[in-house]
C-alpha cells in the first residue's frame, strides 16, 4: 500500500486538543499519520486538512483493525486518547478515570506490538507528581493527589512495563500547562478569553499561583522529538519557566478588552491548590535537542486571535 514519504505514525486521541496539533505536525513533516478514531469522535479540530487517513474502532484489540494497520508498516504509536466521560455522558472525575483509561492504555501498547511498531509513546500529566509546589524533574517522587493523577501514573508504569516485556521502546511524557488554539472551553485561558470578549468580568482567585505554560504547537514538537529520537523513559514536557497566573490574566485582558477589571479573590483556592508548577525539561532537551520556540506573550496572542473567530 502506498504510504507517502517518511514513516507511518499511529495516533489515538488525534481529535483532541494536543492530538490534533501532533497530527498536523506529522503531516507537515512528510510522515504519514493515521488517526484511530472511536465512532463518537468529534473530528472538528482536524477540519481544514485537505485529506487525512483515519480508521474507526470499537476496540483497539479488533483483529480487523490489526490486519488493516499492518499494511502500513507503522513505526510509532502515540497514545493521546483519554476518556473523560462514562457511558451515560457524565463527567468522570472518579472511578471511570481508572476503569476505562487504564485498559485503553494497555490495549494501545498491545496494538502497537501487534502491528509491528518499534516505539510506543503515552501522554501523562504533571499531576502525577501531586502537589509538589516546586520545580520537578523526572526523578521527583510521584505522589498524585487526584484520581486523574493516580490513573495517569498507573497507566504510565503499566504501559512502560508492557513495552519492556515486548522488547519495544516505550516513552511517557508528563505535560505541564499546555495551552493554545482548540483548547477545551472549560479550561482557564479559553474561559478568560470568552468572558472578556463578551464584556463580562471574570471571577477569579487571587491568582498568586506560579505556573509553567507551554504553547500547544511546542508541545506537539516535543512529543515528536521523542518519536524521532526513539528514546525510552519518562520525560517532562513544559516550558521550563513559570510565571504568576495574574500576569497571564493581565496579558489576556490587554489583548481582549483593557476595560475589563477581573475580580481577583472572588473565588477561594480549592483544597490542595497547586501554587507552584514548574517542569524541569533538562532531560528532553538534552536527549532530543527540542526547545520551546513560542514565548508566552506570543502564544497568548495566537490563542486570543484564534478564539475570537469562534465567538
Amino acid at each position: 500500500m502506498e504510504q507517502g514519504e517518511g514513516h507511518t505514525i499511529l495516533l489515538t486521541g488525534a481529535t483532541g486538543f494536543i492530538g490534533a496539533a501532533v497530527f498536523k505536525q506529522i503531516l507537515a513533516s512528510g510522515n504519514l499519520p493515521i488517526a484511530l478514531l472511536r465512532p463518537v469522535s468529534n473530528a472538528s479540530r482536524l477540519q481544514g486538512l485537505k485529506e487525512y487517513r483515519s480508521l474507526t474502532y470499537e476496540t483497539l484489540q479488533s483483529a480487523e483493525l490489526v490486519r488493516e494497520l499492518q499494511k502500513y508498516r507503522p513505526k510509532t504509536l502515540i497514545h493521546l486518547a483519554w476518556h473523560w466521560r462514562d457511558a451515560t455522558g457524565r463527567d468522570s472525575k472518579g472511578i471511570y478515570q481508572v476503569t476505562d483509561n487504564l485498559p485503553l492504555t494497555i490495549d494501545s501498547v498491545k496494538l502497537a506490538q501487534a502491528v509491528g511498531c518499534t516505539h510506543w509513546i503515552g501522554i501523562g500529566s504533571r499531576e502525577e507528581y501531586g502537589n509538589a509546589n516546586c520545580q520537578v524533574d523526572e526523578s521527583y517522587p510521584t505522589m498524585p493527589a487526584t484520581v486523574y493523577g493516580q490513573a495517569k501514573l498507573s497507566a504510565c508504569w503499566a504501559a512502560l512495563s508492557l513495552c519492556q516485556a515486548y522488547g519495544m521502546c516505550g516513552s511517557w511524557m508528563r505535560t505541564c500547562g499546555v495551552y493554545g488554539r482548540h483548547d477545551e472551553p472549560s479550561r482557564l485561558i479559553p474561559y478568560l478569553i470568552k468572558e472578556m470578549c463578551l464584556g463580562n468580568t471574570p471571577k477569579l482567585t487571587k491568582c498568586e499561583q506560579i505556573w509553567d505554560y507551554l504553547y500547544v504547537d511546542d508541545a506537539a514538537r516535543g512529543i515528536l522529538s521523542v518519536a524521532n529520537a526513539q528514546v525510552p523513559g519518562i520525560f517532562n514536557l513544559g516550558s521550563g519557566m513559570a510565571v504568576p497566573l495574574k500576569i497571564v490574566v493581565e496579558r489576556i485582558r490587554e489583548l481582549v478588552n483593557p476595560q475589563i477589571q477581573p475580580e481577583y479573590g472572588a473565588i477561594n483556592y480549592s483544597p490542595g491548590q497547586v501554587m507552584n508548577s514548574l517542569a524541569d525539561i533538562t532531560k528532553i532537551t538534552t536527549l532530543t535537542g527540542w526547545q520551546p520556540r513560542i514565548s508566552l506573550q506570543d502564544g497568548l496572542k495566537l490563542t486570543v486571535d484564534e478564539d475570537r473567530h469562534k465567538l
